[in-house]
């Protein structure tokens, strides 16, 4: 398997997709455990525990598979305001892959800005 499939989220779809559908989940499995860093864009989240909150992202291409992850809002209270649709780089492990979303262990969340914007 190659390292670029990870490189960002629509490669690893597109790989899956590829699959005949009897095999997507097998080949799914191969990547949980490794470690991905992607520019995603965030889409929605709720509080699911105390001080944690489940977060959706969109890859920004093909449109319905989404990233799913959770984060310590301790860690990033900026969460509580952010709006929908805000870029975000985000580095985790693969938890579990399906057709349609993958599910992080979030390592880490940061906010993308622009030229200009002011730092988080």
């Amino acid at each position: 398997m190659s390292h670029d499939i990870l490189a960002v989220p629509s490669q690893l779809f597109a790989h899956l997709e590829a699959q005949p559908p009897l095999m997507r989940a097998s080949a799914g499995n191969a990547y949980v455990g490794k470690e991905v860093n992607w520019n995603l864009m965030f889409v929605d989240g709720s509080e699911r525990v105390t001080g944690k909150a489940s977060l959706i992202f969109d890859t920004g291409v093909l449109g319905d598979r989404m990233i799913r992850g959770d984060v310590s809002l301790t860690e990033h209270p900026y969460l509580r305001s952010l709006p929908s649709g805000e870029p975000v780089r985000v580095r985790g492990t693969i938890r579990r892959v399906d057709a349609l979303f993958v599910e992080l262990e979030v390592a880490e969340m940061t906010l993308v800005r622009t030229v200009g914007a002011a730092s988080q």
